[in-house]
């Protein structure tokens, strides 16, 4: 039997016979995070950070002394390093997290690797080119370690990848298109961790993981839509043909998957949707209108909706926030 999360003891708690004193010692055992947690989220935390500050003194060292060093130097220390931390994933006993912070880094290391062997050879290729390479050799391990902050690299990686390849390479694209690709495939993660938690609630991403994709998704919504209308002065009445189609994706594909985030927000009590999505709304809306202004009263008006969409929204998540402890109170 899984261990039960919050949604299960609050929804045993409203319909069962079961007293508060042992809904609120299953939260304490099962959800709240005790002095054991914390131990280990400190020891997690900190290994991360020496691991992530060992790979920024790699990067400088080579660097610094990038004169200095011969290139089979160059190269060679820095397989010799993936080489090393393989070794060690696949024959120490080293806990099973420890091992996947040390993936995490030959991960990096390799883009690394990639790096130093264009700087060496000069062979003329596009950034864009580095990436996705580096994203393509990397794929075998994010999908064996299932680990959160390698998939968190390898998301990262495909952005990137898609941006620079607009801008070096699909020159004919519109300026908007990385922005529109970008925010499908953000989505299309997001919305790849929801069923898999639903399907396998084993295999579900961690929440925080969940958060930072989604607010990459929003984040490109928000700037691309903006960037289009900037650039196109789109008009709403040109949704039946005229007008760049991208722009015309982005909006339909925005307001489908921010409803679809609102009530999942409203269903799993996920504050981040209910607040990311509207403050997203709020800022498209006035950059709209604003782009359009054409007399000051514009720009008072758009000053006073966003002070009261603000407040407003403020307050809502205020109240579900009451609603929601009520209940766990209840």
């Amino acid at each position: 039997m899984s261990t039960p999360d919050r949604e299960d003891i609050h929804l045993i708690s409203r319909h069962a016979q079961w007293p508060a004193s042992s809904a609120r010692k299953a939260l304490e055992e099962h959800v709240h995070p005790g002095r054991k947690d914390w131990k280990q989220f400190l020891e997690l935390f900190l290994i991360g950070t020496g691991v992530a500050f060992t790979l920024a003194g790699i990067i400088f060292f080579f660097a610094y002394n990038w004169d200095s060093l011969h290139k089979f130097v160059k190269i060679g220390l820095i397989e010799g390093l993936i080489v090393a931390c393989t070794l060690v994933i696949v024959f120490s006993q080293l806990n099973k997290t420890l091992k996947n912070i040390l993936l995490t880094a030959a991960a990096v290391l390799v883009g690394v690797l990639l790096a130093v062997f264009g700087q060496v050879y000069q062979s003329g290729a596009d950034a864009y080119d580095l990436f996705l390479m580096w994203t393509i050799a990397i794929i075998i391990w994010v999908l064996i370690a299932h680990f959160a902050p390698l998939w968190l690299v390898f998301i990262t990686l495909i952005n990137t990848t898609v941006f620079l390849y607009a801008d070096q390479v699909a020159n004919n694209w519109p300026k908007m298109s990385p922005f529109m690709i970008s925010f499908f495939i953000n989505s299309g993660f997001v919305l790849a961790g929801v069923i898999l938690g639903r399907l396998r609630p084993s295999a579900k991403p961690p929440e925080w993981l969940m958060i930072v994709v989604a607010l990459g998704a929003i984040v490109m919504a928000s700037t691309g839509l903006i960037a289009g209308k900037l650039m196109s002065r789109f008009n709403f009445d040109s949704l039946l043909g005229i007008g760049d189609p991208n722009f015309v994706a982005l909006l339909i594909g925005s307001l489908v998957l921010y409803a679809a985030g609102l009530w999942y927000g409203f269903k799993q009590r996920k504050l981040f949707y209910l607040g990311a999505v509207p403050f997203s709304a709020i800022v498209v809306v006035s950059a709209f209108i604003l782009i359009d202004a054409d007399n000051d009263i514009v720009f008072l008006l758009i000053t006073l909706f966003v002070i009261i969409a603000t407040t407003l929204l403020i307050r809502w998540l205020i109240n579900i926030q009451k609603n929601i402890t009520h209940e766990k109170a209840a």
